[in-house]
């Protein structure tokens, strides 16, 4: 189902995260925050809350097959979702053989074309 995570401060609703569960992930889908707390970097505080999430699901019930986190889209030429690759591990499906390939071996090929096989 899709769910709303909310962060407040003070009271105050600063940031919201949208996000979707599967039976085997959770899906990041999206994220804002009020610009007036950006210092707070809450986009990181966002994901490490959401990763803490299925950590959390993993050791309360060991037998849940709940295991990944997804950030979502990962989009090369934007510069703005680049910080997805800054978190280890990360893979990406290469769009030509569906295989899963860790997203430091992606990038080579990201850097020359738009679309190329990872893999």
């Amino acid at each position: 189902g899709t769910f709303h995570q909310l962060y407040k401060f003070d009271g105050k609703l600063i940031a919201v995260g949208g996000l979707d569960i599967f039976p085997r992930s959770l899906l990041s889908v999206y994220f804002f925050y009020d610009p007036d707390f950006h210092f707070l970097s809450l986009g990181v505080y966002s994901v490490l809350q959401e990763i803490r999430w299925v950590q959390d699901r993993l050791s309360t019930f060991p037998d849940t097959p709940l295991v990944f986190y997804d950030m979502g889209y990962y989009i090369h030429t934007c510069k703005k979702m680049r910080y997805k690759g800054d978190y280890h591990p990360s893979d990406l499906l290469c769009p030509v053989t569906k295989t899963w390939v860790p997203l430091d071996d992606c990038v080579p090929v990201l850097n020359r074309v738009l679309f190329g096989r990872f893999a």
